[in-house]
């Protein structure tokens, strides 16, 4: 090789030398500059995860640690993060727990899941509630090698929702015990207003002195104003305190329950000269089955303030049948008026409590404000919403669907089964207070109805002892639970009404122990009639959960323990409504009750006077007194009568007129007025036999009977 060449050589060789040389320089701070930017990253993630705000933690497979965060060191009572590294969670403050706590860690790896789990740890700050979700950790070839948790303390989140729980517990007891401590006050309140109702109507029937008389009918009036107000208060009270248990279920008949209605209205009606009709779609089933009473509250606080807000035109009540099956029924309800209307800016605030469109102290319209939350409330908890359409001046409609089981017309109530045995000690107690003995019911007939009366009140006692006698029936009276039951199970009586506050047994219990009794001995059931001073919803529903057949609420007067007896059992062919007021029997011709032999005598009226001023005298007790009921009478209640009559006439509403007829003849026998008593009798209850041929005659005859009377009324006063 030539000298040249080797020189050549050498000088690549020494070329490349300081190119490799240069290479390690590069990458040798290649080498730094990224082990800077690796370490850099690395910093910022366990940056990251050492400041995140949740406990970050991760183990291997046999539940040992590889690592966690700040906090976690922390609540783990550790000085570094790098102390938690091989240790497991027994050997940790939360070592209590471990056992849970692994019990999840496992449950991730062996089904490869994430885990939500709400765990108890007791951390450096105590025990505490923690969120965690944990994460099956894995390597590059995807195999589960541990786990990775972060969990949140939700210890403050958790004691303020016990606090906001114990809180709504609080009051909801305050308010229940607020609702009870009413409950209880208007019990003591209702009970001597009750006496004082009671009472003052025995007084006015049995004084003769007139004055005596219309010092007793105000007693009443104001007695009956004050249970009134008491009824309104509770609706307040009791109106946000509705909920499902209050719904009692039934099969009832739909049309009968709106006529009902309106028959309890019609008066209000007819009094304001307002048509009120009824309008039921041909597809509405006739038996449905729901609460029928809360059905009838909604309609009849709809129907109210209907007719409190209509002066002219009319009302109609409609259903309608929007979709059926074979078992159920959606149903329209409707109330639509022709009355004042509702302003726009007032609809949505109508079903407010206490919200009334015209504000009480312009004295143009009554009430509370309740009667539309009620309903809402009520058309609430049976799954429905109401709704309303108003035009000022033209009326207003409201209206809301509900959706019914279709009934199959059986109306017999079954009598609830005892499902606990219950004991008590009968005990002989005195039957009636040493203070109010009343035997007048041993003259009446053995075949009279047999009342067994249970009250612990002396007076309320008395009060209803009366009236059960003056309907014509029997009684035995009791003043507690256990000489009730006692009496209950060695006679037997055709109707049991009983109190249902009674002192040792309940009413309820009372109740429940009797139809057991009848259950095991095969007797018939006694119809069982309840009477609370408590309104509230869920007591009528206990009672009639305990058998019951009925409950009412006090106080109890004549015309409510006339309409039990008639409903509940059957009254002898002498008893009846004229006995309340006039010892008159009633006698049954060929035509019917309290009718004559032949159709002639239905017209021969001629023998009895237009005035029988010796009866009528006896009755108001002076002349003063006489003079100024006859001139009411002769100026406004017969022209009243007629113009009512005369309506229902119109309408072909037969029953209408059958009841104005009835209202009638109870004024024309106080008075005197003894051709009208005959003349509404004899159309009332030819009416009521279902006969219908000599009806128009019959009305014909009244009318003139009325006119007659009244112009005979004017001769008379001028006269005086």
């Amino acid at each position: 090789m030539q000298t040249n060449d080797l020189e050549k050589l050498i000088k690549l060789i020494n070329k490349q030398e300081k190119q490799i040389e240069e290479l390690k320089k590069y990458l040798k701070s290649e080498q730094k500059r990224l082990f800077a930017e690796l370490n850099k990253q690395k910093e910022y993630y366990e940056s990251i995860i050492a400041l995140m705000p949740g406990h970050v933690y991760w183990l291997d497979r046999n539940n040992v640690f590889l690592g966690c965060n700040d906090l976690q060191a922390k609540n783990a009572q550790l000085n570094s993060r790098e102390e938690i590294v091989g240790k497991t969670n027994f050997d940790l403050p939360w070592k209590d727990q471990a056992e849970e706590l692994n019990r999840i860690n496992n449950l991730v790896m062996e089904t490869g899941q994430p885990q939500v789990e709400e765990e108890m740890a007791l951390m450096a700050n105590g025990l505490g509630t923690y969120l965690s979700q944990k994460v099956p950790l894995r390597d590059k070839k995807n195999n589960i090698i541990g786990v990775l948790g972060i969990s949140l303390d939700i210890t403050k989140q958790k004691n303020l929702e016990k606090e906001l729980r114990d809180a709504k517990e609080k009051a909801e007891a305050a308010s229940h015990a607020k609702t009870e401590f009413i409950a209880n006050m208007s019990h003591d309140i209702r009970t001597p207003l009750s006496g004082i109702v009671g009472m003052s109507e025995l007084l006015e029937e049995q004084v003769e002195n007139a004055d005596q008389k219309q010092y007793a009918a105000w007693v009443n009036e104001c007695g009956e104003q004050l249970l009134g107000l008491l009824n309104g208060i509770l609706d307040v009270v009791s109106s946000d305190n509705i909920s499902e248990k209050d719904i009692h279920e039934e099969e009832f008949n739909l049309p009968q329950c709106l006529y009902d209605l309106v028959q309890l209205e019609r008066p209000s009606t007819t009094l304001k000269g307002l048509e009120l009709n009824i309008v039921i779609g041909q597809s509405v089933p006739p038996y449905i089955l729901s609460d029928r009473t809360k059905i009838h509250r909604i309609l009849l606080n709809l129907l109210g303030n209907a007719i409190k807000f209509t002066e002219k035109g009319g009302i109609t009540i409609g259903v309608h049948c929007i979709t059926q099956t074979s078992e159920q029924a959606q149903l329209r309800f409707s109330v639509e008026d022709t009355g004042i209307g509702i302003p726009k800016k007032m609809q949505k605030s109508v079903f407010d409590r206490f919200f009334r469109v015209n504000p009480s102290y312009k004295g143009i319209y009554t009430g509370h404000g309740i009667g539309l939350h009620i309903a809402q409330s009520y058309v609430k908890l049976l799954g429905g919403e109401i709704k309303l359409d108003s035009e000022e001046g033209v009326g207003t409609t409201f209206y809301f669907n509900l959706t019914f089981k279709i009934g199959e017309g059986k109306h017999s109530k079954s009598t609830p089964l005892i499902k606990e045995q219950e004991e008590y000690e009968v005990k002989d107690t005195t039957t009636v207070s040493e203070k109010f003995k009343f035997n007048e019911h041993q003259s009446l007939p053995s075949e009279a109805p047999h009342v067994l009366l249970v009250e612990d009140n002396h007076i309320a006692l008395k009060i209803a002892e009366t009236f059960i006698f003056k309907i014509g029936c029997r009684y035995t009276s009791a003043m507690d639970g256990e000489r009730a039951l006692k009496l209950a199970l060695s006679n037997q009586f055709d109707l049991i009404i009983t109190d249902i506050g009674l002192p040792g047994i309940s009413g309820h219990q009372l109740t429940r122990l009797i139809r057991e009794w009848e259950s095991a001995s095969h007797k018939k059931p006694v119809p069982i009639i309840g009477l609370t001073a408590h309104v509230r919803e869920e007591a009528k529903v206990e009672c009639l959960a305990s058998g019951m057949n009925e409950v009412f609420s006090k106080p109890i007067t004549l015309e409510l323990t006339q309409s039990i007896l008639q409903q509940f059992v059957k009254l002898p062919k002498d008893i009846n409504e004229n006995r309340l007021k006039n010892p008159v029997a009633q006698t049954e011709g060929k035509l019917g009750l309290d009718l004559p032999d032949t159709e002639e005598e239905l017209f021969m009226l001629d023998k009895y006077s237009l005035l029988d001023e010796d009866a009528a005298m006896q009755n108001t007790g002076n002349e003063d007194l006489l003079r100024q009921i006859l001139h009411i009478m002769a100026e406004q209640e017969i022209p009243n009568d007629i113009a009512a009559i005369a309506k229902a006439h119109a309408e072909h509403d037969w029953t209408t007129v059958e009841k104005l007829a009835h209202k009638m003849k109870g004024g024309a026998v106080y008075l005197g007025t003894i051709k009208i008593k005959y003349a509404c009798q004899y159309l009332e209850r030819y009416q009521k036999a279902g006969q219908n041929a000599l009806l128009e005659p019959l009305y014909q005859q009244l009318i003139k009977v009325l006119n007659d009377t009244k112009q005979y009324l004017h001769q008379w006063l001028e006269n005086q």
